[in-house]
């Protein structure tokens, strides 16, 4: 079945990638971990910063050390590292992604809007072999500003001349929720209880199979 003849009234799904299509939380925290003890700080809470863009973090964290331009670009790269290595070592698939990510491929125009960095993603679909799967993917480095703000999922919508009424988001944490909600697109969590108070967010979903069912779109 092609995408014009999908009864679903979305054209367009975006998948945030940490939490929804793997979990690499535990490579991301052992990063920040492995960053911090370098820095000789007692850094943030893991789930206080989970879905944000790494330099804004870095930024915040180290504020008070006053620190250069290449001081952050440098810790950062070395967070990011960190991660990948950890990526490629550890197991993060969740063992429904790839054959719903098929099922769906070819009926809509799939994204991945993720606040990793582009290495971190690229190791992902690599990993899970999805690397035809989807159509635009944007990254930390492809915003300003990272979630809660909207600009990573209206940037997408933008590139696909698909507008928030055919879009469907899926996210798990509630920073990410945030952007979601702040794009105007209907928007899903999933393997969490996370909310928002739109009328655009259409449910918690235990995991991809559960929302293809419960939302009837396929």
């Amino acid at each position: 079945m092609k995408e014009s003849e999908c009864n679903s009234p979305f054209r367009l799904i975006i998948f945030d990638m940490d939490g929804v299509l793997v979990d690499t939380s535990p490579c991301h925290q052992l990063a920040y971990d492995e960053l911090w003890a370098r820095l000789e700080i007692d850094g943030p809470n893991y789930d206080s910063i989970a879905g944000r863009r790494t330099i804004e973090v870095v930024q915040e964290t180290t504020r008070g050390f006053g620190p250069t331009g290449r001081d952050i670009e440098g810790w950062v790269r070395f967070k990011q590292r960190r991660a990948v290595d950890h990526i490629k070592k550890e197991p993060v698939m969740y063992t429904d992604v790839v054959p719903n990510v098929k099922r769906m491929q070819g009926r809509y125009t799939l994204a991945i809007g993720s606040g990793a960095s582009k290495e971190s993603v690229d190791a992902v679909i690599q990993t899970l072999k999805l690397e035809d799967a989807f159509q635009v993917m944007r990254t930390a480095s492809d915003v300003k500003l990272g979630k809660p703000h909207p600009e990573i999922y209206l940037d997408i919508m933008q590139a696909c001349s698909i507008g928030p009424e055919r879009t469907l988001i899926i996210e798990d944490s509630a920073v990410g929720l945030a952007a979601a909600k702040s794009s105007n697109a209907y928007h899903v969590s999933v393997r969490t209880l996370n909310t928002t108070d739109s009328d655009k967010f259409l449910g918690a979903f235990s995991d991809l199979e559960d929302l293809i069912s419960g939302l009837e779109l396929l």
